[in-house]
């Protein structure tokens, strides 16, 4: 594991974090509920070893279910599962060089700037080239995980 968690937040983005996400007000109180979760998710799944037990990972899920121990860990629970068992799809998202040519052609892309309200926009572009529905699923997924790498789009 890392370096522990600290807050990268704007004022203006912790304060939407917290009405809108039920987002604590603390470094301390946000990594007592990530640990919460980890800890959770390794008792109730012991059988599992997560992809990612960063605490930045981890915050992703709490910020996805508004800090819902139970809703972040159905949420990590089905994310870890379907990576572990998705092998066609998370192969490529693990090695984006096999999506180099939906990639280099722009099939999944993020546009320039942002919306009113600060969120990403991003605009699939299907039939630009051929290719399967699993490199579809690959690149729509492999996009949210950079995206969502991004602190600040999490909470937009």
């Amino acid at each position: 594991m890392g370096g522990r968690y600290e807050c990268r937040l704007s004022g203006e983005e912790l304060k939407k974090a917290q009405i809108e996400l039920n987002e604590p007000i603390s470094d301390q109180e946000r990594i007592a509920a990530i640990d919460a979760l980890r800890e959770n998710f390794k008792t109730k799944h012991p059988e599992m070893t997560l992809v990612n037990d960063s605490d930045a990972f981890m915050l992703r899920f709490l910020r996805s279910k508004k800090f819902n121990q139970e809703k972040a860990l159905i949420k990590l629970f089905k994310y870890q599962s379907n990576y572990s068992t998705w092998d066609e799809v998370f192969d490529k998202v693990r090695n984006p060089v096999l999506l180099k040519p939906l990639i280099e052609a722009g099939v999944v892309v993020q546009l320039k700037g942002r919306a009113k309200d600060g969120s990403v926009i991003v605009v699939g572009r299907p039939g630009i080239i051929k290719h399967t529905w699993i490199d579809m699923m690959a690149m729509i997924i492999l996009t949210a995980e950079t995206l969502l790498q991004d602190e600040h789009t999490q909470v937009r």
